[in-house]
């Protein structure tokens, strides 16, 4: 019986750069035992509240320094973050909020400089969008409208994993074919195949192609 659907995908990469970020980021981590609940705002903007759970992390996209507010054991604490860094939540019964910048060692957020805002930035709460073509080949048994409906379904699910940790987010704009060849039973020559013979159709910007050929996974290597 043959096992459905190893996964292939394909980045375009004269597409990369349209996608790189304009504004800095800030990355907060749950290093608690318990969910931990904050405000945050930067520049003027609307205050936005936000609850990490236990070993979680978020990124959020800053145009300039950020004013953060928690409280621990009763207490509101006030701290001002600045882009491009790392903020971790930490300890027991009293939590701390500790900064460390990129590439920097860890200092404490008053006497980290403020960093230079970036041009053309973008809110905090702002999300990209991938335009994402979904492809099957021509083993697929099932008809176009199970296996569309199954595949922007797991397109889906995934995406929503890298909208929370990546601030970027999967849409299939573009649904079509491909002809595998039976004859390559090798993963990485069937993903150059697919990536030679596959056009993207705009505004798609990624290509996935889902393979129904193999009876078992290529275990002469690392496979999807």
């Amino acid at each position: 019986m043959k096992r459905p659907f190893a996964l292939i995908l394909t980045l375009i990469p004269t597409c990369l750069a349209c996608l790189r970020a304009e504004a800095g980021v800030i990355v907060f981590a749950n290093r608690t035992d318990d969910a931990v609940t904050f405000a945050i705002a930067a520049n003027g903007e609307q205050v936005q509240a936000y609850r990490l759970a236990a070993g979680d992390v978020l990124p959020l996209v800053a145009r300039g320094p950020a004013k953060v507010r928690f409280s621990t054991q009763g207490a509101i604490t006030d701290r001002e973050i600045t882009p491009d860094s790392i903020c971790t939540f930490s300890g027991t019964h009293r939590v701390n909020l500790v900064e460390q910048r990129f590439g920097e060692a860890i200092a404490d957020a008053a006497n980290t400089p403020a960093a230079k805002p970036p041009a053309r930035a973008k809110p905090l709460d702002d999300v990209g969008v991938l335009p994402v073509m979904i492809l099957v080949d021509e083993d697929e048994p099932a008809v176009r409208q199970v296996w569309e409906t199954r595949l922007r379904q797991r397109v889906n699910d995934a995406s929503k994993i890298f909208e929370h940790h990546c601030r970027m987010r999967f849409e299939v704009v573009a649904v079509d074919t491909w002809k595998s060849t039976n004859a390559i039973t090798d993963f990485a020559m069937t993903l150059r195949e697919f990536e030679r013979k596959v056009q993207l159709k705009p505004p798609a910007r990624l290509a996935i192609g889902f393979t129904s050929q193999y009876q078992k996974p290529d275990t002469r290597r690392v496979h999807l």
